[in-house]
């Protein structure tokens, strides 16, 4: 079935209309959708049986887009909906089922990625130079994750103990058909936020930690490691303000890994080994 592009002005075309002909050949594709589309700041739908695809880029959309485009999937009432998000940094795949939640959940992510988080630098990284990063304590649970073929099993939490790195590491679990992420283990070294947070943090979203932006762009990271079965390493600079007023600063390299598992569920691990903080 062709899908269907709200424009800026909130207007539904076919997208293979005459007047759309040059946004879409004007770039490749993002899960077989035109990029084109999504860098003008439309929102494309399409119905796949009794799953609708719903594809657009967070920080261009405008209020008139979104607004026409909730009226057409309150229209077809789909059983599931399928975001394909394209972001500035991170562009992540979310599965909702049933739909009844998807005005809220798009109107956090445009909400989320209004403003970049303050205070944050992130550079990727190759990841054939993880042997000279992280003081090289990366490259063990790197290989391991290759040797497994990303499958998540107990003995992962063997692995980060040998390597001395499960303190340093957070565990999200992706449950089966949800777009939820939640903290199964948030290591006592990763005390960005202090030790209140640390106690608290298995068993909440992701999203739930302080300082909201900075918790989406975390979550947007995992969610396309998941999505793309895709490890990344990067380097990262973080510096935020506490409600005392006191700046903490941290500077470190990350591997983020992403894991399957036999009962649906998907994982996704960060380590953070520090270069320098305050």
């Amino acid at each position: 079935m062709a899908g269907l592009v709200i424009d800026e002005h909130g207007r539904a075309r076919p997208e293979g209309s005459q007047s759309l002909a040059a946004a879409a050949r004007a770039a490749g594709t993002f899960y077989d959708v035109p990029e084109g589309f999504l860098q003008s700041g439309f929102i494309y739908l399409r119905a796949l049986s009794r799953t609708l695809i719903v594809a657009f880029s967070p920080h261009l959309v405008a209020r008139r887009t979104m607004t026409a485009a909730f009226f057409e999937i309150a229209r077809q009432r789909p059983s599931r909906v399928d975001l394909l998000c394209y972001g500035l940094s991170h562009s992540w795949r979310e599965t909702l089922a049933p739909a009844g939640q998807v005005f809220e959940r798009i109107d956090q992510i445009v909400s989320d990625a209004a403003t970049l988080p303050r205070g944050l630098v992130s550079v990727r990284l190759r990841l054939d130079v993880i042997d000279r990063v992280g003081r090289s304590r990366l490259t063990p649970l790197f290989e391991a994750w290759e040797e497994s073929g990303g499958v998540w099993k107990p003995e992962v939490y063997r692995r980060f103990c040998e390597g001395g790195l499960l303190a340093r590491a957070v565990v999200a679990r992706n449950p089966y058909r949800t777009s939820r992420l939640v903290i199964e283990h948030w290591g006592k070294k990763r005390d960005l936020f202090g030790p209140d947070w640390i106690r608290r943090a298995p068993g909440l979203d992701v999203e739930a930690q302080p300082y909201p932006r900075l918790a989406a762009w975390v979550a947007a990271g995992m969610r396309e490691a998941i999505v793309n079965d895709e490890p990344w390493l990067e380097t990262v600079q973080v510096r935020i303000r506490t409600s005392t007023g006191h700046i903490r600063r941290r500077h470190y390299d990350r591997l983020l890994l992403p894991w399957t598992s036999p009962d649906g569920d998907a994982f996704a691990t960060t380590i953070n080994i520090p270069r320098t903080r305050d």
